[in-house]
């Protein structure tokens, strides 16, 4: 055998192999993909037909294009149609701002006296701000007001939102309240429990 041989069967013909493999499963793929794209409905060479959702604006002709057909297909399953959440009313950002307050609120202990004034409450106002002694009527946070403080309970009003804090419980009970609640009184006698002000 010559070199001329021994170069053609070792390095042509192997590559002439593999060119031609290639190029046949490049062709099926080509196959594969045309005849995907023809399972595909397609409105071209078809005659169109005007759907009765087709609407033209001012100062349009009605031959102008249809895109409405893309839409239709939503090949990408796209969400048309967004729904927006409609607007808080000022009562229900309230109610919000109410709850987010009182979720920080436990009633860590309560003083009964012989007289509504001789009342405390001590309550913690979460991990920042400790544990704060309170009376009835007084104003804290987002204009919340201690209503009433019973034996194992008290009662925080803003408005017509009320929340019960019971000793040893975590989180609060929803009240309903009527509209004879307590004025604020006065705050500056309000104490910390660690004993700054």
């Amino acid at each position: 055998m010559t070199i001329d041989e021994k170069l053609i069967r070792s390095v042509l013909l192997p590559s002439a192999v593999s060119v031609f493999f290639a190029v046949v499963v490049s062709f099926v793929l080509l196959m594969l993909i045309n005849s995907s794209f023809m399972r595909m409905p397609l409105t071209s060479g078809v005659p169109s037909v005007k759907p009765a959702s087709m609407h033209t604006t001012a100062g349009q002709t009605g031959s102008g294009t249809n895109y409405d057909a893309i839409g239709e297909r939503n090949l990408f399953r796209a969400k048309l149609q967004i729904e927006l959440p409609k607007p808080k009313t000022k009562e229900e950002i309230e109610e919000e701002v109410f709850v987010n307050t009182m979720r920080n609120y436990n009633l860590k202990g309560v003083w009964v006296g012989s007289n509504k004034k001789d009342n405390f409450a001590f309550i913690d106002k979460g991990p920042q701000k400790g544990v704060w002694i309170h009376r009835n009527g007084d104003q804290l946070e987002g204009g919340i007001i201690l209503a009433e403080i019973g034996p194992n309970a008290v009662l925080m009003t803003k408005g017509n939102l009320g929340a019960t804090l019971t000793l040893f419980a975590r989180g609060f009970e929803r009240t309903p309240v009527k509209k004879t609640d307590t004025k604020p009184r006065n705050t500056q006698g309000e104490i910390r429990a660690t004993g700054s002000r």
